[in-house]
């Protein structure tokens, strides 16, 4: 079976805008990768959470870094789209390629969202998962206090 194989090509010279949000695109996807894996090996102690907090933290600054990198992407993404440009070196086939490198575009903007967006799910659910744990032992310490409360209360009146 023979296929087709057309003589249609992309030249990076001739197409900088395209491959420069390619580029970028592969870079961003790096970035989130690389905090979405330091978000998931966060190991939460169960009491001593001071070091925990500034863990947290140290990832909200690369977190906001890469948002706004991901919004400068998404517009310089919207204005290609608007009015794109590609410049193709063969003769054949040309609205099919068009299609082609502008679904590619249109994958990668869908998938760094929705990679982005997995990625700030999961440090909105350490950092609830570190909230419920401060609530819980806050809760303890109370309900221990308030005991040791109560039995002086018992101890006094028994006292009089």
């Amino acid at each position: 079976m023979e296929t087709n194989r057309h003589k249609l090509d992309l030249k990076k010279e001739d197409n900088e805008t395209y491959y420069g949000l390619v580029d970028e695109y592969n870079s961003i996807i790096g970035r989130i990768n690389a905090i979405n894996g330091n978000i998931l090996q966060l190991k939460q102690p169960r009491f001593f959470l001071f070091r925990f907090k500034s863990q947290i933290k140290s990832l909200y600054e690369p977190l906001s870094v890469l948002q706004v990198l991901l919004d400068e992407w998404t517009a310089q993404y919207t204005a290609f789209v608007d009015k794109p440009s590609l410049t193709f070196s063969g003769d054949e086939e040309r609205e099919m390629g068009f299609i082609h490198f502008m679904r590619g575009l249109e994958f990668m903007d869908a998938r760094v969202n929705k990679l982005f967006d997995t990625t700030t799910d999961n440090f909105i659910r350490v950092q609830e998962k570190y909230n419920n744990q401060v609530n819980f032992i806050i809760a303890i310490v109370s309900a221990f206090i308030s005991f040791v409360g109560l039995l002086i209360a018992i101890y006094s009146i028994k006292k009089n």
